[in-house]
């Protein structure tokens, strides 16, 4: 994704805290896996890894997309102060 982070910065990886949360998109099961594994992870270790190493290869792909678009999308702000979507 060559975009430009919701923040206004380059995407990279870290800026993943700054998209909408997905954690409602697992199943009880894959967030209690999720839940245990991040807490022995580092820092860097995000949900898209733990989908990837877990082999959920649709959904990881659907979450993808929707931060895809969530970027191309990004709110402004337009001159009156109302968030506008591009």
């Amino acid at each position: 994704m060559r975009n430009k982070c919701i923040c206004g910065g380059q995407w990279n990886r870290k800026h993943l805290s700054h998209l909408p949360d997905i954690l409602q998109r697992l199943s009880p099961k894959l967030r209690r896996l999720w839940t245990s594994e991040h807490q022995k992870m580092s820092t860097n270790y995000s949900i898209i890894d733990f989908l990837l190493n877990h082999q959920e290869w649709e959904l990881t792909h659907s979450i993808l997309n929707h931060y895809r678009f969530v970027l191309q999308h990004k709110p402004m702000s337009s001159p009156d102060g109302l968030e506008i979507i591009v």
